[in-house]
């Protein structure tokens, strides 16, 4: 499964229709030949139901619809009919960005840090949106802001909302984690200042579901799953690391002042707008991540590439840059090399004084929408994630209940050893009934190669049917 996106950065986006190709002979001019939509609600307006069917032969998601997961077989066709229109007054496309695994870490200014296409996005990650049109000095208004969170509670001063780390439902009334973080002790999620509070997709927690067409005689089933069986398919779904905020919100409901006045009544409800001025939005790091900073360059090689706007300003606390990389220091910043450490190793902008990346200011003009992306980093590279499944090319599945039924037969249950360069083992897993196997192995912390990348792999031997003992440790052999 992959997960188509479109963008709404100057147009607004109404919805999208998607025709998908359920393959055979086609039509003399056609390009697909569309696959029935079972169970759809008919449409009737702009909005909703949220996903619904206008003549049965296609599905449409209604309002600011950007995301749709998808599988395709080689050959086939499917259809997308993305809704754009113009932005009305005193409308916009909300605000948002990624939160991303920054991976290749370039930039001497974390505020220009950019997202490579082979980093990963963080999911479940939060997210809040607080407002900056007030000088907090003196309560009036101020155009641009002043990079400080204006006092939207009253309470004298600022006062950032409480952490809701995964497994999330703190904020929804369940109860605080120790992963969770109350600024007040007082066990209550409280929102401080913010006016509104959000988190990061998670494919895990939306993955695709009533996918359409039969999976074969006698298993007519709304499933979704990888492979041949379930063909093409459309369906809802997000991709990780993605966040928003709007551009709609209902005004009956959201904390006042959040929709603009100029909001519009659609149908029985109220819908409005976020409203165009000054924000700043915070991205909290999940445990185990940190925002990168100055001193977290790891690649020394490649153009210094001069962005054609500048991207939001980092206005966190300050903090002051050490002297040498993180990558060559103990958590104290003394220099672990044995040679020491010399220029080569210090840190751009090192010994003054810079703003964190984990809040950052951005302006939301009318008819537009603002992206905002945050940059966290792991110290201790994350494990590479191995999928991979075992076939018999000489063999066929016959088994109606198999995934892989009418391909090549998977032996089950085979062992996989993963071995280094010396052919010593340092991971061991096993194939499920379907020949599928997945594991976790250390990845690298070489990021200087010369390439776009800059990362050097850690080259790994897999080994099918590894038959080498499994250790017992009630023998220690």
């Amino acid at each position: 499964w992959l997960v188509y996106e479109w963008d709404f950065a100057t147009l607004k986006a109404t919805g999208a229709t998607f025709t998908t190709d359920d393959g055979g002979p086609l039509a003399l001019g056609e390009i697909t030949n569309p696959q029935p939509q079972a169970g759809l609600p008919t449409c009737a307006g702009p909005l909703g139901p949220e996903e619904c069917t206008f003549d049965g032969l296609s599905s449409t998601v209604v309002g600011p619809a950007l995301t749709q997961g998808f599988q395709v077989v080689l050959g086939q066709a499917n259809v997308i009919e993305f809704g754009k229109g113009l932005y009305g007054t005193n409308e916009n496309g909300g605000i948002s960005g990624l939160v991303i695994n920054t991976v290749t870490r370039a930039e001497n200014d974390p505020r220009y840090a950019a997202n490579e296409e082979w980093e990963a996005l963080i999911p479940r990650a939060q997210v809040v949106l607080y407002e900056d049109n007030l000088d907090n000095g003196t309560g009036l208004p101020l155009f641009g802001g002043d990079g400080i969170v204006d006092d939207v509670n009253g309470s004298l001063g600022v006062e950032y909302a409480d952490v809701d780390n995964y497994p999330l439902g703190w904020a929804d009334g369940g109860s605080k984690g120790i992963e969770d973080i109350d600024h007040n002790t007082n066990s209550v999620f409280d929102f401080g200042d913010a006016i509104d509070v959000g988190w990061s997709d998670s494919w895990d927690d939306n993955k695709p579901t009533g996918c359409q067409g039969s999976n074969g005689p006698g298993f007519e089933n709304l499933d979704c799953f990888d492979g041949l069986r379930n063909f093409n398919q459309s369906r809802p779904a997000l991709f990780d690391g993605g966040y928003a905020f709007g551009p709609r919100y209902d005004c009956t409901e959201t904390i006042p002042g959040v929709c603009d006045e100029g909001h519009v009544a659609l149908g029985a409800d109220s819908f409005g707008y976020l409203k165009s001025g000054q924000y700043i939005v915070q991205g909290i790091a999940p445990p185990g991540y940190e925002h990168i900073k100055e001193e977290d360059r790891n690649v020394d090689f490649g153009d210094q590439v001069i962005p054609q706007l500048l991207p939001p300003e980092c206005v966190g606390d300050d903090h002051t840059v050490p002297t040498y990389f993180s990558m060559v220091t103990d958590s104290d910043g003394v220099c672990v090399l044995d040679g020491g450490c010399g220029a080569d190793e210090e840190a751009p902008f090192h010994d003054t004084e810079r703003p964190l990346c984990d809040r950052k200011a951005i302006k939301l003009s009318q008819g537009q929408n603002a992206a905002l992306d945050f940059h966290l980093m792991t110290e201790t590279p994350k494990a590479a994630r191995v999928v991979g499944f075992i076939l018999d090319d000489l063999s066929n599945e016959f088994d109606p209940t198999s995934p892989n039924f009418g391909e090549k037969w998977a032996p089950p249950w085979m062992p996989v050893s993963f071995r280094d360069f010396d052919g010593v083992e340092i991971g061991k897993t096993h194939a499920d009934e379907y020949g599928l196997y997945n594991a976790l192995l250390p990845s690298t912390f070489t990021a200087n190669a010369p390439m776009p990348s800059g990362m050097g792999p850690n080259m790994l031997t897999a080994c099918m049917n590894s038959a080498n003992p499994i250790p017992n440790p009630d023998f220690g052999t």
